[in-house]
């Protein structure tokens, strides 16, 4: 009996002993991403403090340097028909030329566009000029002509000039066009030459002549049309130029020109037409009036300023 009461107190005694040892392990955080963390806690007590988390800040990219002179937007060129594209290596840039369409001696407008050499993008601000020419194999000679105005083109992209071819080319007598730019991103400049094909106009929309005074000029006449004319009232615009040199062809201003519109066919002409006179833009302004479809002759009478004659033999005919 002794010995189970001996064995009882021991076993309890030794419980005790545990339960000391136990109760007496150290507390705190052991938590090692703590900023209180305790390598010496053997138990966790809840204290532990965590570093406050941050979004880092991303400095903004700033966008790419753009070239302000090169743009990469395309000219408008719906409705034109492209005549050539050469490059001018000089000036660093590709010239296009178009056209409303076929070429026909007359007035024909002429657009040009210029993009950058390398990287094809629309250059805004540089100087155009062109310069037609007609080799005849035996001679040389330009036609009227209006450069394109100011350094910018318009707002499609395109520089707009104009040229009066005199007469139609052929197989032995061919025009081409001089484009000479000015690229003023790089302030280089050079010239390309197109050829152009010029047709035979179906129409008689220029005429020429020599003056009957002392002056002995020859006189070109050109009807510019603008549209196609229709039965009805019809604006009328004319420029007249002569042939200073076989280079330049100025235009005349001042003078007093009479139409006579005529059907040849029924044998009648048409009321209410107007003379063209002079305007501000370079071209004579009036009215001629097609009362029925066919042929029409216009005839011209030119004179000076003073009343002298130059001449009524000329003529225009158009057929509705």
């Amino acid at each position: 009996m002794k010995s189970k009461l001996t064995y009882r107190l021991a076993a309890t005694l030794i419980m005790a002993i545990g339960l000391i040892f136990t109760s007496c392990k150290k507390e705190g955080c052991t938590n090692p991403d703590a900023t209180n963390y305790n390598s010496k806690a053997k138990k966790d007590d809840g204290s532990c403090v965590l570093p406050a988390t941050t979004t880092p800040v991303v400095p903004p990219t700033s966008p790419p340097a753009t070239d302000t002179t090169t743009v990469t937007d395309k000219a408008n060129t719906k409705g034109l028909t492209e005549i050539g594209s050469l490059t001018i290596d000089a000036a660093e840039a590709t010239i296009k030329l178009y056209a409303e369409g076929t070429l026909y001696n007359g007035y024909n407008k002429l657009y040009v566009v210029t993009t950058d050499k390398t990287s094809g993008g629309l250059l805004k601000d540089g100087a155009v000029t062109i310069q037609p020419m007609m080799d005849m194999g035996t001679m040389k000679h330009s036609a009227p002509f209006v450069n394109p105005v100011g350094t910018t083109p318009n707002s499609k992209g395109l520089y707009e000039a104009s040229v009066v071819f005199i007469m139609p080319g052929n197989a032995t007598q061919k025009w081409t066009v001089k484009v000479k730019y000015m690229n003023q991103k790089n302030q280089k400049e050079g010239e390309v030459e197109f050829p152009i094909d010029v047709k035979s106009n179906p129409n008689r929309v220029i005429d020429n002549f020599k003056a009957a005074d002392d002056t002995n000029q020859t006189v070109f006449v050109t009807w510019k049309l603008s549209a196609t004319p229709t039965v009805g009232v019809n604006d009328l615009s004319l420029m007249v130029h002569y042939r200073k040199n076989m280079m330049e062809f100025p235009a005349m201003e001042d003078l007093i020109i009479e139409i006579d519109p005529q059907m040849p066919s029924m044998g009648h002409g048409s009321p209410n037409n107007v003379n063209p006179v002079y305007s501000p833009n370079g071209t004579y302004l009036g009215k001629v009036n097609f009362t029925m479809s066919g042929l029409w002759k216009i005839n011209l009478k030119i004179k000076r300023k003073d009343g002298t004659l130059m001449n009524d033999k000329i003529y225009f005919e158009y057929t509705l």
